[in-house]
């Protein structure tokens, strides 16, 4: 015999089930859904709701591009605010709305603490650290870390760092690339490439990640940590055919723009184009909180105490009423790091698509990244 809970889970299956032929077999006649489904009390958007699923089934259609379908959804609220509902009645409240975005951050800032889901699933890795506490533990944190992070000290070893590794690993990489014809995939060789820099600068260790051969190694630490990550978030990696990219000697018109430019504005047309990149693919395209207290909204939006609410930095990125740049302890070295790496790559080398006209695909997860790599 079964138990009541699970009568319950079968009876939700069988209805899910269900649900899915009929909306496969509407979009089949329409090739579109109607609206059915409020984002707060005066604002609609086209989801279809169930009783019980809630908006399950378009989660479920979505889940591998959940950053741009909320994007979209928003971008479709008046309010830029909307309230997807999942199992059981489960809410949580999305917003790019910038009113909204500061109350959470700013006016409310003690109401709104750290997402339980994500403070369970990293706790293990990340422990009681700035990225995982609130309050007085978080404002401590902060403090320790701006300081060492604003020290002249602290952005000279950055820099030692990366030029090391620029010109040791990077620089000989490309070249066996090119002298090869060899296919690179540059997501994965600058992931290697910060990680070996991350080790240096915060732990003195060099894990060799990255190598100044065209062999890319797995590394011990780096294996434990991907190992790490991946069992955090829960997630399983799987291999998918991808695309690629040639890597070839950079034309005489684009060196002649460089050496034509003063570093001054080379410097000013570097940074603006690292901001322009920022808005459209910010490093973290979404922040998650939890509501401590109830709470309204500046639009009007009422948030229960525990909702999950998430404020998707993507979406405001790419609002056509709104942008400002945004501002976090690291900005400065993270820029460094990147002016440094792109003016001296780019003086001496071009990336080249091989298959004329692939456009990378962006992935949904904790930070940006393209699906497939870029090849």
């Amino acid at each position: 015999m079964y138990s009541t809970k699970q009568k319950l889970v079968l009876l939700v299956v069988v209805i899910t089930i269900k649900l899915s032929e009929t909306e496969r077999d509407d979009h089949n006649r329409d090739g579109a859904f109607p609206c059915g489904h409020k984002s707060s009390e005066h604002h609609q958007f086209p989801i279809k709701s169930y009783p019980l699923l809630g908006c399950t089934l378009s989660l479920i259609k979505n889940r591998h591009r959940v950053i741009d379908w909320t994007t979209e959804l928003l971008a479709k609220s008046s309010s830029a605010t909307i309230t997807l509902t999942g199992l059981f009645g489960r809410s949580c409240i999305y917003t790019s709305n910038p009113s909204n975005v500061q109350h959470i951050i700013k006016t409310r800032f003690h109401f709104y603490q750290k997402d339980v889901i994500l403070r369970r699933s990293l706790l293990d890795l990340l422990g009681n650290g700035i990225f995982l506490v609130d309050g007085a533990k978080w404002k401590f944190q902060r403090q320790l870390m701006s300081r060492e992070l604003k020290a002249s000290t602290f952005h000279q070893l950055v820099k030692t760092v990366t030029m090391k590794e620029f010109s040791s690993r990077l620089l000989p990489l490309f070249s066996s690339a090119i002298e090869e014809d060899h296919v690179l995939d540059l997501q994965d060789i600058f992931r290697r490439f910060t990680f070996d820099m991350v080790c240096q600068v915060a732990f003195g260790y060099d894990p060799h990640y990255l190598l100044p051969s065209l062999v890319l190694l797995n590394t011990p630490l780096a294996d434990a940590y991907r190992t790490a990550i991946n069992i955090s978030m829960g997630r399983k990696r799987i291999e998918e055919k991808k695309e690629k990219q040639l890597l070839t000697k950079n034309p005489y018109s684009l060196d002649d723009f460089f050496d034509r430019m003063k570093d001054k504005q080379m410097d000013i047309y570097m940074h603006a184009s690292i901001c322009e990149s920022m808005r459209l693919y910010p490093p973290v395209p979404q922040e998650s909180k939890q509501a401590m207290e109830d709470d309204i909204w500046p639009d009007g939006t009422k948030v229960k105490k525990g909702t999950r609410v998430l404020y998707n930095i993507f979406a405001m990125g790419r609002s056509a009423e709104l942008w400002g740049p945004r501002t976090y302890i690291g900005k400065d070295i993270a820029f460094m790091q990147i002016k440094l790496v792109a003016a001296n790559v780019l003086r001496q080398y071009r990336f080249v698509p091989a298959v004329e006209g692939y456009s990378p695909v962006y992935g949904s997860c904790m930070t940006s990244k393209m699906r497939n790599g870029f090849h």
